[in-house]
């Protein structure tokens, strides 16, 4: 999974220079263990999007057990606030217990995970409204295009009708519920969909009324490389994106290519840490990005525990 996923699941961190200056101080202060933990609930997808990092070899499909989850829950402070993600590299919708594992989630964690979804499966209005209601700190929703024939191109196995009237139906779920979970929409730029970028931002702030709208780069790995050398968008085209969307004023994240981060104009940048991430699959094997560090949370009786007392000599 790591070999297939490098670039997606590297260490970011949505800051300004002030904000970044701060989250040091803080991280010198305030240690926490790990800067994001990323747990998978499924280790399958719906969907072949040509930028999705991932190999889809027939590989059985897993999905995480109840036990297994809630276990992974009692590490949710190791990391910071909204930095603890349901879903990295595959599609949570897939598990067929997804919606009872998310009302389950302890009100005292709720506030500080994050979820991940394409929104593309059959979602009943249950399963909506209890997204809406477990009060999460935030759900990420992809849609990079509102053009149907564009949208199914780019999400291949996608009906574009199915997702909009999901994303609607959360958003009116979302704004009946009592909570503050934020909706951050998630845009992948390529050549399909440049010239829509900016109308897409606008109406998505209409439709969907988001807390956020991240527009971002396509993460490569050996998975996309080809189709990314004929779809990826120059450095002049992103100085350009850029500037129009810094002018809609709109609570933006522009994650440019890493060589064009300096020259970025966007409201957030995203930037680095040195702080390591945990990741951990739909069998409950949990590895440290970066290290050859790896334990199975099955035979551990309380990974928190160990996983706090982790030394990775960081300075």
């Amino acid at each position: 999974m790591l070999n297939h996923a490098k670039n997606f699941i590297q260490k970011r961190l949505l800051a300004s220079d002030v904000f970044l200056g701060i989250r040091k101080a803080k991280n010198l202060l305030f240690r926490k263990p790990f800067f994001r933990i990323m747990l998978d609930v499924t280790n399958s997808c719906n969907l072949r999007c040509p930028f999705c990092v991932n190999h889809w070899e027939n590989s059985p499909a897993v999905a995480m057990s109840d036990a297994l989850f809630h276990k992974s829950l009692t590490l949710v402070p190791l990391t910071w606030k909204g930095e603890f993600y349901i879903s990295c590299l595959y599609e949570p919708t897939l598990h067929r217990n997804l919606e009872k594992l998310l009302v389950s989630i302890p009100s005292k964690y709720a506030r500080r995970i994050q979820m991940t979804t394409n929104m593309t499966t059959q979602l009943s209005d249950d399963f909506l409204k209890a997204l809406a209601e477990c009060d999460l700190y935030q759900v990420n929703v992809s849609i990079d295009s509102l053009v149907p024939k564009v949208y199914e191109s780019l999400r291949v196995n996608a009906k574009f009708d199915r997702f909009i009237d999901n994303l609607d139906r959360y958003v009116k779920f979302r704004e009946s519920a009592n909570n503050k979970t934020r909706l951050n929409l998630i845009t992948v730029v390529c050549k399909i969909n440049y010239a829509e970028i900016v109308e897409l931002v606008k109406m998505c702030r209409d439709a969907f009324r988001p807390t956020t709208h991240e527009i971002r780069y396509a993460f490569e790995s050996d998975a996309n490389w080809q189709w990314l050398q004929t779809q990826n968008i120059s450095d002049y085209d992103w100085d350009v994106l850029d500037d129009r969307l810094s002018k809609l004023s709109y609570p933006l994240h522009i994650e440019k290519p890493p060589h064009l981060l300096k020259s970025s104009k966007s409201i957030v940048k995203f930037q680095s840490t040195l702080d390591p991430i945990l990741t951990i699959n739909s069998q409950g094997i949990a590895d440290i990005y970066g290290t050859d560090i790896r334990f199975d949370l099955n035979v551990l009786d309380n990974p928190f525990e160990i996983l706090q007392r982790v030394d990775l000599n960081r300075e």
